[in-house]
């Protein structure tokens, strides 16, 4: 098939679709073929003139989701045209599937291409969870001068939670919680109040000097969303007490060492540990918390009370302390969406 593939712009398309600034020349057939739709408008489509040979049709769509649309009824590979980690990935993927339900194409087809997508930015893993957060703290770096910047463009998790109850395929799927809807939630959980790009107190102070702060946009949020959310917050909340009060000095306790190791352990969590679990944050995270206190018991953190903790036990004692912690996450993570956020009881 000779064609400019990447423009949408086929040398031996036969029906050119005009959008404002844009024509793409493509085949009647691989569209028909999809769309009944597409059939029954190329059926009575005309050329504009005796001189043109092709016909020529405006379509009142808007460019950026038709563009994608026409990108997957020709199965083009999409990892170039949906940007990662960005605010309008959802919106775009939801007007394009839009366009699959006007055009009456398979949907199931169309959305199983779409949703990785979604959840590369709201990762059903807690690996893939912290490759993000790393990038993100790479662009920080990029946008120190100006977070308000860096907020515009990364996702947003309330604009995913309305995704997920919208674009539902099916009862049978309403049975289900997506994958990428914990993340969202997760997410949501540690945004204080304020950050909310309705709220008009968002500018008014030094609230952008928190960091890594990101707004949401609440008001799309449902009132069971609400109740999803506040659960979670809650249990979140539980969860870091019980780590931070007893159950790391208990396993502390547990772990085969010696005496002075042990209360040296238990002497570094009691100074660090508590306070990074249940000191006053502005963003609550009990999982990037316990990310930094198990970076704290490397041998390469440059803590003081890190490098105390070094010389008063072993790196064996410490290692297992820290995949203790390690544990502790991936159990975190894994329960967002059960025993957190409630989401199989409330969300549907």
């Amino acid at each position: 098939m000779t064609s400019s593939s990447s423009n949408l712009d086929f040398n031996n398309g036969d029906v050119d679709l005009i959008l404002p600034g844009r024509k793409y020349r493509v085949h009647k057939a691989i569209l028909s073929d999809k769309s009944e739709v597409f059939k029954d408008l190329f059926s009575i489509a005309h050329s504009t003139s005796p001189s043109e040979e092709i016909p020529a049709i405006e379509m009142q769509d808007d460019r950026e989701p038709f563009t994608l649309f026409l990108r997957l009824l020709y199965d083009h590979d999409l990892d170039h045209y949906i940007p990662k980690l960005a605010r309008g990935t959802t919106n775009l993927i939801s007007r394009t599937l839009d366009l699959v339900d006007k055009y009456s194409v398979l949907q199931a087809p169309m959305y199983a291409k779409l949703i990785p997508y979604i959840t590369r930015d709201w990762p059903s893993t807690l690996e893939d969870w912290d490759a993000n957060e790393e990038n993100i703290l790479q662009l920080k770096v990029k946008f120190e001068e100006d977070p308000e910047a860096l907020d515009q463009q990364l996702p947003e998790p309330a604009s995913v939670i309305r995704f997920a109850y919208q674009y539902a395929l099916s009862e049978k799927a309403t049975q289900q919680i997506p994958e990428y809807l914990p993340a969202a939630f997760y997410h949501l959980s540690r945004l204080p109040p304020y950050a909310d790009d309705g709220d008009p107190t968002l500018n008014a102070g030094d609230y952008w000097d928190v960091e890594g702060l990101r707004t949401a946009k609440r008001s799309l949020l449902r009132h069971q969303d609400m109740i999803c959310l506040l659960h979670g917050m809650d249990e979140l909340r539980l969860v870091a007490a019980r780590i931070a009060v007893t159950e790391f000095l208990d396993r502390a306790d547990e772990e085969e060492a010696l005496e002075q190791e042990r209360c040296a352990m238990q002497n570094w969590w009691r100074k660090v540990g508590v306070a990074k679990l249940l000191g006053p944050h502005a963003m609550p995270d009990v999982l990037a918390q316990c990310k930094h206190l198990i970076n704290s018991l490397e041998d390469g953190s440059t803590e003081a009370e890190s490098e105390a903790l070094r010389q008063a036990t072993s790196r064996q004692y410490r290692e297992r302390m820290q995949k203790y912690l390690g544990d502790m996450r991936e159990e975190i993570w894994n329960s967002l969406a059960i025993n957190k956020f409630s989401l199989y009881a409330f969300f549907y």
